[in-house]
């Protein structure tokens, strides 16, 4: 009875057996296999001495020199220092530069002259002259300006002076008998000690009024 049941059995354990390991081997197929994850140095490896290479013969082998800059590049640094140092003007060419001409400027014309509405016709008035009288002691005459009929001023041209004695009383007497007459025409008072040269003065004074 036992041997009976053991052959009714083994073919479904045989069965289960292959299932599970169909099982078991697609799992394994489809697994998504992860790449392994970088470890962080631990501090021993980070104190590590770092290798020196060493020759056979037991020299310290020296690390190899830097590239140096390509040689174009040095060949076209050196043609642009070339090139500015040639477009730059020499001393020379700056002196024979020729120089700007400085222009002038044209002259301001000048202002037309107006006539001062404040001006005295006095200012204007033209020189006149009377006749020479005839004195004791010699000529006298006299000149002036005239505005509008008045006398602006009076002034002795010709008076004695052939003595030393004239000469010293018309020293003082002709300016004395100019201011006189400008201010108060043929009506001045005589100068004292000049009674000759002052009638001569008037006498010349009123002739040159008359003939105007």
């Amino acid at each position: 009875m036992t041997s009976g049941l053991i052959k009714r059995i083994a073919p479904a354990i045989v069965l289960g057996g292959v299932a599970l390991a169909g099982v078991i081997g697609v799992d394994r197929f489809f697994q998504v296999r992860t790449p392994p994850v970088a470890q962080a140095p631990t501090p021993e490896q980070m104190t590590e001495p770092v290798s020196v290479p060493v020759t056979a013969s037991g020299s310290v082998t020296s690390p190899e020199p830097m590239a140096t800059a390509p040689t174009a590049v040095i060949e076209s640094a050196s043609a642009s220092t070339m090139s500015a140092a040639t477009s730059a003007p020499t001393a020379s060419e700056v002196a024979t530069a020729p120089k700007p001409v400085p222009t002038t400027a044209a002259p301001k014309p000048l202002p037309s002259p107006e006539a001062n509405p404040d001006s005295s016709p006095c200012e204007s008035a033209p020189v006149v002259s009377g006749p020479a009288v005839e004195t004791r002691w010699g000529p006298v005459q006299v000149s002036g300006t005239f505005a509008n009929g008045e006398i602006c001023e009076v002034h002795a041209v010709v008076w004695p002076d052939s003595e030393s004695k004239s000469v010293a009383i018309n020293a003082t007497a002709i300016p004395k008998l100019n201011a006189r007459a400008s201010a108060d025409g043929v009506e001045f008072d005589n100068v004292s000690g000049a009674t000759f040269t002052s009638d001569g003065y008037r006498s010349s004074l009123q002739q040159l009024l008359d003939s105007m």
